[in-house]
């Protein structure tokens, strides 16, 4: 039994000024998804920025690890041989890496994002277990002493709904393929990486029913290219064209036939006007069908990247912590969650940073 005194030797998110999304440090020497002056390994759960955008000073640690998925992103991305020199590549549940201190470190599937990990670290007869971004139950469940859970859909009002993505997918390449049929203009794709790159592969290969005909060029920034590619694999037959190229802002400015993708909805750009495609988290969403706000200029379209309030519930009943850290530095329904956690299993919950 973990004596629940010491929690705090194991466990630190430091507030740091007004910053958001702050290092979950682990162990005595570990430092995941941010950067800790004097640790010594740091860890990627996965490639979205919020989480990798401190590579620049990573190669102060010794050692980074993470996935070989995000591994391939980062190199993909960075291209510059400090970055390899000190990567470290882990495969789920398999690979272990050992600290100078002794600390034991394992990494398991979040199935968030393509590569995406949860962190396991063994200390002192002590199992120590970052969830980081997850979706449960499709998530592995390591058992641990003392769980940071994240906190991104911790409210049960607001955050259970059902998600198909399969069903999504297939209602989505439906609805390009008809509005190209009739208006033959742009659309355009907002989503968040990871995602955006999962509806970009999905629609350049289609389905047994349906497909986009490959004279539909595909228009992005270079690096979520080099990110597509990374994950799946070059092809030749689509053209793929960087938004920022005399190419992209002809066919964009002549609204010419195109999908056009994006992390995020420029403002005041030459894509004003062009019919929107929207896929986001929405709050107490509860429609059979996963399309809303349909008209002739957007579509928002449900989806469900982290677990839903049910699924972190039955996360925890799965890894069977003592002690539970809610991440507040990442989400605002952190302090809340923790009370839910400590009513609903007696177990002993806080939020941090405090």
């Amino acid at each position: 039994m973990i004596d629940l005194r010491d929690w705090s030797d194991y466990v630190k998110i430091e507030k740091n000024g007004t910053s958001k999304d702050l290092p979950i440090q682990l162990g005595n020497t570990i430092a995941v998804d941010g950067y800790v002056e004097g640790k010594e390994i740091g860890i990627i759960t996965h490639f979205h920025e919020d989480h990798m955008g401190y590579l620049d000073d990573a190669t102060r640690y010794e050692k980074i690890l993470m996935t070989g998925t995000t591994k391939k992103i980062a190199i993909a991305l960075k291209n510059s041989r400090k970055f390899r020199n000190n990567f470290k590549e882990m495969a789920y549940g398999s690979d272990t890496f050992t600290t100078k201190q002794g600390e034991k470190i394992t990494l398991y599937d979040a199935d968030h994002i393509e590569g995406s990990a949860q962190v396991l670290v063994e200390i002192d007869n002590k199992r120590i277990l970052y969830s980081g971004d997850f979706c449960f139950p499709s998530a592995d469940t390591p058992k641990c002493d003392i769980l940071v859970l994240d906190a991104s859909h911790g409210n049960s009002k607001l955050f259970n709904q059902k998600i198909d993505k399969k069903s999504i997918f297939r209602s989505l390449l439906d609805e390009i393929t008809q509005r190209m049929w009739r208006k033959k203009e742009p659309i355009l794709i907002v989503a968040s990486r990871g995602t955006l790159h999962e509806i970009m592969d999905y629609l350049d290969k289609g389905n047994e029913d349906s497909f986009l005909v490959k004279d539909i060029p595909f228009i992005s920034k270079s690096d979520e290219f080099v990110i597509r590619d990374a994950l799946y694999g070059k092809q030749d037959e689509r053209k793929y064209i960087d938004i920022s190229s005399p190419e992209g802002n002809r066919i964009i400015r002549n609204k010419s036939k195109a999908i056009i993708f994006q992390t995020t909805l420029p403002s005041a750009t030459n894509t004003d006007g062009l019919y929107r495609i929207m896929f986001d988290r929405y709050a107490a969403f509860h429609k059979e069908s996963p399309f809303f706000e349909k008209n002739e200029s957007l579509l928002r379209v449900n989806t469900l990247a982290h677990s839903s309030y049910d699924g972190i519930i039955d996360y925890v009943d799965a890894v069977e912590p003592t002690m539970i850290i809610t991440d507040g530095s990442r989400s605002g329904y952190a302090e809340s969650l923790s009370v839910d956690i400590t009513t609903k299993f007696g177990t002993p919950a806080l939020s941090l940073p405090r």
